[in-house]
């Protein structure tokens, strides 16, 4: 009779490297879904949905709105020294006959459709960050 001799297995090295990979993506995979359990919510300017009532802005009505003064961007220039001529909104160079709102509390000039834009969910200006919310007139 003859003996049988166990045979081995063997692994070659292409097997092991995708075992470890594998059994690695998985550790990770584990490991980041146990992470985003602890962490909260997310946070960010994208995410105003999720930020502290303190660091939520809400608009201003669009009667307020356009009650600010609006003119013509003209031959005159700027509305103002602190202007370079940009709307910070849009980032567009002002022309010769658009129309711009002329932000009362700080000075600052932007097109009428991109500073209404803004101020129906912001209520500060988008460059210098001052509140546009009016105060209460006295009785």
């Amino acid at each position: 009779m003859m003996e049988e001799t166990p045979q081995k297995i063997q692994f070659s090295p292409f097997l092991a490297a995708l075992i470890v990979i594998v059994t690695a993506a998985i550790l990770l995979i584990f490991y980041h879904c146990l992470g985003c359990n602890h962490r909260g919510p997310p946070r960010g300017p994208h995410n105003q949905q999720f930020a502290p009532a303190e660091e939520q802005t809400s608009g201003l009505q669009a009667s307020i709105i356009h009650l600010i003064p609006a003119y013509t961007y003209g031959e005159e220039g700027l509305a103002s020294k602190g202007d370079d001529g940009t709307c910070a909104v849009c980032l567009s160079e002002f022309k010769d006959g658009e129309s711009l709102r002329l932000l009362p509390e700080c000075m600052h000039s932007f097109h009428v459709p991109c500073i209404d834009t803004w101020l129906e969910s912001h209520s500060n200006c988008p460059l210098c960050r001052t509140d546009m919310t009016p105060s209460p007139s006295p009785s």
